[in-house]
């Protein structure tokens, strides 16, 4: 609101000033002026127009202190458009754009719209003010906007619908409102029309209208036919001159409309129609039916029989002007075999209508065999009642109709066969009465678009009757073709660096089918990119750039023609570009200089080197010629036209080493091109010059050396040079003769001398060296010289010589004494480890030999078995009792039983619990008596276990006869174990022998094995057990205090586990943590009852290692005897 009032006040404040100076202050210089500026539309905003004080030239007149004082304003600041389209600078008088202008829609004095306007002018008015003075001007500005093209033309509407008889002749045309084009101005509006389609049918002529617009006529170049097409869909396009031109579309759907120009066509040229003659009245026998390929109207057939041409069937007979139907007009029994003729006409309902005409032979049939009646009931897609409309997709087998069959006959003259005389359709028998009309063969529509199928049923009977009928199948077409184009690969050549659009090639492709189906347009496949482009319609192929034949020489795409099916098809082709080469691209050295290296010793007019240059060009435009800008006549070589570079003259690397060249290359093109190019040629050495000798020479050759300096000591240098460089420049330095014993040594590199030793008196006074020089050259080059070196030797060298002399006496009687030392120390050992040995084979020699005895009696003995008992067992047993001869001796009771009393404060000692060895088998011994050393002290020895042989009478010995192994004993699990038992001090245990036993004061301990054999073990005393650890369970003898007597008797024992006693009765005490598995002496046997749980406190004893005996069997056939002291050894502890 306060920007529209400051606005009002401002223009009221120049309304005033200007009434003012109208009547008369400065009137003179308030006279109007007028300027044009021009403005191109579409400019950016805030776009510079022009300078109302430059352009009107208002300073001219003014001082330059009135004119810095100006001020510009529009004169109407509330007019819209000008306020929105322009702004003006109130200090400079600058006007710029306010706005992006668009020509189509700026009104022309706020009332008329420039579009379709030749001249858009825009006009308004600038005061121009002093602030200080009384001057004042108006100045009218006209804007005149220049059109762009911007608009493309439009039609309005872009899709018409146009109705064209299909007698429309050629030449005609038909009015279509043209396109329009907002840009009016010059080549910017509509220049012109095109049809992209139907060409040969089809084609526009357009004239320019005064107002913009055009008058558009479309013109029919060839006559239509409706029976053939129907309707045509094409785009025309408009397009105005612009750069680049822009284009509109028109959709045209063109219709023909039918005209009756088809007369109708009757299915048969001759109807046979049997009848029989008992057929009653207002019967339909038969039927005529003809097709007209007309539409509307002018496509409704009329029957009629023929008016010129009366016949006895009108008499009889009437026929349906609509159906075709026959129909019985009175009885016909009267007729019967009778044939009677008539011509019959299809009459269509067009202005002008047509006619066609066919025979009608209607047949009276006795009635003792009538003809098969027949009737049709076609499917779905019927277009009349005989037509059927079916796809060439269709598939054989397809079901196209039934034919119901009647024939009232019996016997032959009642069976009824039907065919199609059309070969593209078959009849299936469904019943006894009607027929499937199937699709026997597929059809091609492309090849034959109508069919007109007849059928005929024939019966059996003697003559045979038959009925025929007939109907149209119309083929519809399917999209089964691809386009196809007249070519499978087009050619075409562009040469590069064609800078503008070019037309290559056209491609043409054909579709088969019709319709949409048979309507193609052209497209490129991605391979073409944007450099190729295809008119979609006509398949003109442009190039669209400019191409380059070093970066690509050939281009292959494939165009694709796509039909306008709603399941489109595609043909392809194949397109080759060859892109021609031009001289655009000069050779070119690479970017590294050609080195070449040749050796000074080669001959001339050898080769050196190649030059080798690019051209990116083919052809005669890459072929090349090289050449050398040098005329240097010191150069020795010469560059060929090939780039072959050879030798001129005998080359020396010692008089220059390097040369440049510079070359040049030119190619053969129109005009032809060149570059340069620099060669460096390196002249490598040969070994040419062998070393040369500085130090010695022949006026110096010697060197004098003293006799105490120092081994390593360099004292003198060989020197030497080779004009030569490199490798062969190299110089090695060699001693090659003179070097007694090696005294001296020469740096191989260095050629300095030094002593390897120190001199001594014995060595020479002189030594004359022959040095050798020689270079690393091949084959290397070698000099040689002699080196005299005169020895100087001093006092402390012989000095030296005699203090040595000494020493070495003084070492020899130090090595005597030490050998003399070593040999009686070598004798000493030696007797001692003798002496070892005897001693060893002495204590071997006292050791007893083991004795085996027979004994023989009349009694069965059982094997029996004895389990060792460590002596330490025994004694730990009986640990803290009264010491003393202490023997216990279980009495039996009457019952042949005995009682274990843990009342007793007795110890178990005898308990052993017995493992397996480390074979896994069950451990038994031999034993033998005598007062040799203990057992347990040589177990594992030589002789270890060896016993005499004793001859048992039995025909074996020790060394071939075995004992066989310990069966399982019953009531053992696990090993075979036999447990020693605490005997209860109290109680004795006094075996009684037999008179045999007490002479022969021993007892027999027999083993378990077969009842026949009696092999026995003699129980071995005391010091033949090996020791093992002390049960350590102080529980153990409490424990037994607290158990109850447990009474055992003989029955109970296992029958298996014995013991030989001496028959009498003998109690024992025994108590494993209130468990009974105690062995037991009763009537004689000593029986063992096991359970290995019971022992499990007692901790682990260890028994003597199989070794003790030399095998698994013991190799006597006889028994051990033990002796009674042995024996109370075991039982009793004194």
């Amino acid at each position: 609101m306060m920007a529209v009032l400051r606005r009002n006040i401002h223009f009221w404040n120049i309304y005033i000033t200007l009434v003012f100076n109208i009547v008369g202050l400065h009137f003179g210089s308030g006279q109007l002026n007028e300027i044009t500026f021009r403005l191109q539309e579409q400019r950016p905003y805030g776009t510079y127009i022009g300078n109302v004080a430059v352009k009107s030239d208002i300073a001219r007149n003014l001082s330059n202190a009135v004119f810095q004082t100006l001020t510009y304003n529009f004169l109407n600041p509330n007019s819209l458009q000008t306020a929105s389209l322009f702004s003006i600078n109130r200090r400079t008088g600058a006007i710029h754009t306010a706005a992006m202008i668009d020509r189509e829609t700026v009104k022309r004095n706020d009332k008329e719209v420039c579009a379709f306007v030749a001249v858009c002018e825009i006009e308004f008015d600038v005061t121009v003010q002093s602030q200080n003075t009384s001057f004042l001007k108006i100045i009218t500005v006209k804007m005149i906007i220049d059109d762009i093209n911007d608009s493309p033309p439009t039609f309005e509407p872009n899709e018409i619908q146009i109705y064209v008889s299909e007698s429309t002749n050629a030449g005609s045309k038909i009015p279509i409102e043209g396109a329009t084009d907002k840009d009016t101005a010059g080549r910017n509006s509509v220049q012109s029309y095109e049809i992209t389609s139907y060409k040969d049918v089809f084609d526009v002529n357009f004239v320019h209208k005064l107002d913009g617009s055009s008058s558009l006529k479309l013109v029919v170049l060839r006559g239509l036919d409706r029976e053939l097409r129907d309707r045509y869909q094409f785009t025309i396009l408009a397009k105005d001159g612009g750069t680049p031109a822009l284009t509109g579309t028109l959709t045209v759907n063109m219709h023909v409309i039918d005209v009756n120009d088809n007369a109708p066509e009757f299915s048969l040229k001759r109807y046979n129609i049997n009848v029989k003659e008992t057929t009653a009245p207002n019967s339909v026998v038969g039927r005529v039916s003809a097709r007209d390929n007309d539409a509307g109207k002018n496509a409704r057939v009329l029957y009629r029989f023929s008016t010129l041409r009366t016949s006895k069937v009108e008499e009889l007979f009437t026929l349906d002007e609509t159906t075709g139907q026959l129909i019985v007009k009175k009885p016909l029994q009267y007729e019967s075999g009778s044939s009677f003729e008539a011509v019959i006409e299809a009459v269509d309902k067009g202005e002008t209508p047509q006619a066609s005409q066919a025979i009608l032979v209607v047949n009276i049939i006795d009635d003792g065999n009538t003809p098969p009646r027949v009737t049709l009931n076609l499917a779905s897609s019927v277009v009349y009642s005989d037509t059927i409309l079916l796809s060439e997709g269709s598939s054989i087998g397809t079901f196209v109709g039934r034919v119901k069959v009647e024939d009232t006959d019996s016997g032959k003259n009642g069976d009824v066969h039907c065919s199609s005389l059309d070969d593209h359709f078959s009849l299936n028998k469904l019943d006894a009465h009607s027929f499937a009309i199937l699709i026997f063969k597929s059809m091609d529509r492309e090849k034959k678009d109508k069919h007109n199928v007849t059928v005929i049923c024939k019966d059996s009977g003697t003559p045979s009757l038959s009925a025929s009928l007939s109907f149209i199948v119309q083929v519809t077409d399917i999209n089964d073709n691809a386009p196809v184009f007249t070519s499978r690969t087009y050619i075409a050549n562009v040469t590069e660096n064609i800078n503008r659009s070019v037309n290559l090639i056209t491609v043409k492709a054909t579709d088969a089918d019709m319709g949409v189906n048979g309507e193609v347009s052209y497209t490129l496949s991605m391979d073409a990119g944007s450099m190729f482009s295809i008119d979609s319609q006509r398949g003109v192929i442009k190039a669209n750039g400019a191409f380059d034949r070093e970066t690509l020489n050939k281009m292959t795409f494939i165009v694709k023609a796509v039909d306008h099916s709603s399941d489109p098809r595609t043909g392809t082709a194949t397109v080759t570009v060859n892109i021609l080469d031009v001289n655009d691209n000069k050779p070119f050295f690479p970017p590294t200089p050609f080195k070449f290296r040749v050796p000074e010793d080669l001959k001339t007019a050898k080769r050196v080197g190649q030059l080798t240059a690019i051209d990116k060009d083919i052809g005669n435009n890459s072929a090349l010629r090289y050449n050398t800008l040098s005329n240097d006549p010191s150069i020795p070589f010469i560059v060929f036209s090939d780039g072959t570079i050879r030798t001129e003259r005998q080359l020396d690397r010692e008089i220059q080493d390097m040369y440049t060249l510079d070359v040049f290359v030119t190619d053969n093109g129109q005009p032809p091109l060149y570059s340069n190019g620099t060669v460096f040629i390196e002249v490598l050495d040969v070994n040419d010059h062998s070393p040369t000798i500085l130090f010695p020479n022949d006026d110096n050759n010697s060197v004098t050396l003293y006799s105490d300096t120092d081994p390593a000591t360099t004292f003198a240098t060989i020197e030497a040079t080779d004009d030569d460089i490199g490798i062969n420049a190299e110089i090695m330095f060699f001693i090659t003769g003179g070097n007694r014993d090696n005294v001296f040594t020469i740096g191989r590199s260095t050629g300095e001398i030094q002593l390897t030793r120190t001199l001594t008196t014995n060595d020479e006074k002189d030594y004359k060296l022959t040095i050798s020089a020689q270079d690393s050259g091949s084959p290397p080059q070698e000099s040689q010289t002699l080196l005299i070196i005169n020895i100087n030797y001093t006092n402390n060298t012989i000095a030296a010589a005699w203090t040595a002399e000494k020493n070495a006496h003084t070492y020899r009687i130090i090595a005597g004494i030490v050998g003399g030392v070593t040999f009686i120390l070598s004798i000493l050992i030696v007797s001692i480890i003798l002496l070892i040995r005897r001693n060893d084979n002495a204590r071997r020699d006292t050791e007893e030999k083991m004795g085996v005895q027979e004994e023989c009696g009349k009694r069965e003995m059982e094997r029996r078995i004895w389990q060792e008992v460590n002596t330490e067992d025994i004694k730990a047993g009986f640990e803290g009792e009264k010491k003393g001869d202490k023997c216990y001796k279980p009495k039996l009771d009457k019952d042949r039983s005995f009682t274990i009393d843990p009342d007793r404060n007795t110890s178990d000692s005898f308990l052993s619990h017995a493992t397996l060895d480390q074979y896994g088998k069950p451990e038994f011994f031999t034993f033998r008596k005598g007062h040799g050393p203990p057992f347990s002290e040589d177990v594992r020895s030589d002789a270890s276990g060896e016993t005499t042989t004793s001859d048992s009478g039995r025909g074996g010995s020790e060394e071939d006869i075995q004992l066989p192994p310990l069966p399982d004993l019953k009531g053992f699990s696990g090993s075979h174990q036999i447990f020693s038992v605490a005997i209860d001090e109290n109680e004795e245990f006094s075996p009684q022998s037999s008179p045999q036993d007490i002479q022969e004061r021993s007892r027999t301990l027999s083993t378990f094995s077969n009842p026949n054999m009696a092999n026995k073990i003699a129980l071995p005393p005391t010091t033949s057990f090996r020791d093992i650890h002390t049960i350590q369970d102080p529980t153990f003898r409490n424990n037994q205090r607290n158990q109850q007597k447990v009474r055992f008797s003989a029955d109970s024992m296992a029958p298996g586990s014995r013991f030989q006693g001496n028959g009498k009765q003998t109690k024992l005490t025994k108590e494993f943590n209130g468990r009974t598995h105690v062995p037991i002496i009763s009537n004689g046997e000593y029986y063992v009852k096991h359970d290995q749980s019971a022992f499990s406190h007692l901790g682990s004893y260890h028994s003597l290692p199989r070794s003790v005996d030399d095998d698994d069997n013991t190799t006597t056939s006889g028994s051990y005897t033990l002796n009674p002291d042995d024996f109370e050894e075991v039982f009793c502890e004194r």
